[in-house]
């Protein structure tokens, strides 16, 4: 996979944060080609639906495994 000349950053709606095109492309939410991601338009490329869907997968956020010593 190629990245964008500009290495374009695009705000991802669940972690609220802008990410490359390819960090996109490995959500399990997003699911458009490359140049879905790259217009920006969520409606073209990624299904999460705020407030319905997971931010987090994985360990709980509160388990013991997270913690830092």
């Amino acid at each position: 996979m190629e990245k964008p000349a500009d290495n374009k950053r695009i705000h991802c709606r669940r972690t609220g944060q802008d990410y490359e095109v390819d960090v996109h492309e490995r959500c399990p939410y997003c699911w458009g080609a490359t140049e879905s991601v790259e217009s920006g338009d969520h409606h073209n490329f990624c299904d999460f639906k705020p407030g319905e869907d997971p931010i987090h997968f994985g360990f709980p956020e509160d388990g013991n495994r997270l913690e830092r010593s």
